[in-house]
């Protein structure tokens, strides 16, 4: 896959599925962020904007990749029913995968990690093309 236009600030690999975030806008004093979650096969599988990190969390860092993560691999049941109007059919089934739920679990050891000193306990690689 080449390289999308657009300036991406991370382009990381995470179990073959590639998550690029770029800046969108700086409102009320927080910046908000697009992104985009493509498969491995190459389709987009989320793609959005108004992402906007915890102020605590550098817009660039691991820990805010995680913490999208974490709201890309949300389950119904998880939170309010209407948070999921307008997934496509694609994107509940693979909530459902081997994939989304070892993510999940990452995410969830992430957040668990009490020596973490606010340090990702993620590795994310860089995207190569």
């Amino acid at each position: 896959m080449k390289r999308d236009p657009i300036e991406a600030r991370r382009d990381v690999s995470i179990l073959g599925y590639r998550l690029l975030t770029w800046f969108d806008e700086q409102r009320g004093g927080r910046a908000f962020m697009s992104y985009r979650m493509v498969q491995p096969a190459g389709e987009a599988l989320f793609e959005g904007k108004e992402y906007s990190p915890a102020p605590s969390n550098g817009i660039d860092s691991d820990d805010s990749l995680v913490e999208l993560l974490a709201w890309l691999t949300l389950q119904p049941g998880d939170t309010d029913d209407d948070y999921f109007d307008d997934y496509t059919q694609e994107q509940l089934e693979w909530l459902k995968s081997s994939d989304a739920e070892e993510i999940r679990w990452r995410v969830s050891a992430h957040e668990e990690d009490d020596d973490s000193d606010h340090h990702c306990t993620m590795v994310f690689t860089d995207w190569e093309d």
